[in-house]
């Protein structure tokens, strides 16, 4: 069984190369809208968010109670499933399907990898190396991502269905991996080697015996109902800590997405304008896209260092601002320029992630693990969800790609932005009382 283990922290960094590599995501905006209107896109974009409200908790739920590896299979499956509906359909509901599609998939990903990552390194009696070894994994998958995003903004470029068709590929290659991964669990052998490692101080948490006794993964509580599920891991957020955490990541999600989903028009608008020196705003979106991850490959890269130099509080409060100042950019101007501060987008949430997953996986059973963190995700994609509806509602229906329709809604996003900026102050505030620099 530790051979096992040992070869589900070997392969996780390759599901993470496989399942980052989403050639579509600097096209995606531009591949709906070439089927359907600027409101409609929005929409559809929302569609996406409001179907992981009832994916997203179910998936924890699932992962938590019928094991990770079924979890990330699940996941792999549905995400191929949905890369066959984007290709064979150009109406809102075809795409809407898709949309779904991908929302399941991203679910039943969604905090079940790192918990297979850290489950493994815990029954081995190294939890102790999980903040640094998910740094390392999102290092790789942002790479993945910037070498995908290049390919998908060139092939774009031809025709946008070929960066489907790339990321196909890689959701095969994704399903391959995950077929090779070991249920995280706790052998009699490796329970004694676990509890001598915590004996002699490696940091290994008193609770990771609980509840095993025999070779298959057996978690405390994972055969209760979901409700008793939820009610328990909603606890979670009477500890200062984590509660003040979990805000910060909702917001954070919030402000670091509307980057994202604008950058593609913020685009086409350049070239609609000749602004682009004859260059395709596909290929361009690619490119940015894959400086854009290369920037969180090396923050995450980078994250556990600073997080040890200059604390949680800092690190926080640093990234937070920075979005802000992307989204400000982008809001005040149409400029080439100005088109470049996307590519520090994704260095906010890169920075944050692997110290904000450290610092909370000890204090998480792991019977509850997968549900916490999929409560986490729903509450930022709702959030934004929201958020995107509210921009669809001020736009006109009909409207085309037009600069003054984007900087409204870029606009309306910095204010709420900075109205938060409030709520982030108190929540550091608190953070720094409850942690360790």
């Amino acid at each position: 069984m530790s051979e096992k283990l040992e070869n589900n922290v070997r392969l996780y960094p390759y599901f993470r190369l496989a399942g980052d590599a989403l050639a579509w995501l600097p096209i995606f905006f531009l591949f709906f809208s070439q089927y359907l209107t600027l409101s409609e896109v929005v929409a559809l974009e929302a569609v996406y968010y409001i179907a992981v409200v009832f994916a997203e908790v179910p998936s924890g739920y699932f992962s938590d109670r019928f094991g990770r590896r079924k979890t990330l299979l699940l996941s792999s499956a549905t995400l191929i499933a949905c890369y066959v509906v984007f290709l064979s359909g150009q109406s809102f509901l075809v795409l809407a399907i898709g949309q779904v599609l991908l929302a399941m998939s991203l679910a039943f990903r969604s905090g079940t990898d790192t918990s297979l990552l850290y489950e493994s390194l815990k029954a081995l009696g190294r939890a102790d190396e999980y903040g640094d070894r998910e740094a390392k994994a999102g290092q790789l998958g942002f790479l993945a991502t910037a070498i995908a995003a290049l390919a998908g903004g060139v092939s774009g470029g031809f025709d946008l269905s070929y960066p489907y068709w790339i990321s196909l590929a890689s959701a095969c290659a994704t399903l391959y991996v995950a077929s090779r991964f070991t249920e995280p669990g706790l052998t009699p052998a490796v329970a004694i080697q676990a509890a001598a490692a915590q004996s002699n101080g490696t940091g290994v948490s008193a609770g990771v015996n609980a509840g095993v006794s025999t070779g298959s993964r057996k978690l405390p509580g994972i055969t209760q109902g979901f409700i008793e599920q939820l009610a328990d891991c909603l606890r979670y957020l009477r500890v200062p800590l984590l509660a003040g955490l979990f805000i910060y990541y909702v917001y954070l999600y919030m402000i670091v997405h509307i980057p994202y989903e604008f950058y593609q028009p913020y685009l086409a608008l350049l070239g609609a304008d000749n602004r682009l020196s004859g260059y395709s705003a596909s290929l361009l979106a690619g490119v940015l896209f894959a400086l854009t991850a290369m920037v969180g490959s090396f923050a995450s890269k980078y994250s556990m260092s600073l997080l040890r130099r200059f604390g949680l509080t800092g690190l926080l409060g640093a990234a937070a601002l920075l979005e802000l100042l992307v989204i400000a950019g982008l809001a005040i101007w149409l400029h080439p320029v100005l088109a470049l501060l996307v590519i520090l987008r994704s260095g906010p949430m890169a920075v944050v992630a692997a110290p904000i997953n450290s610092t909370i996986a000890p204090l998480i059973k792991d019977s509850h693990r997968a549900t916490f963190l999929s409560i986490r995700s729903l509450a930022g994609r709702l959030a934004f969800s929201g958020m995107l509806a509210g921009f669809a509602s001020i736009i006109p229906a009909g409207a085309a790609i037009e600069w003054e329709a984007l900087s409204m809604v870029l606009r309306v996003a910095l204010v709420v932005g900075v109205a938060g900026i409030v709520l982030l102050w108190l929540m550091t505030k608190r953070v720094s009382s409850h942690s360790t620099t």
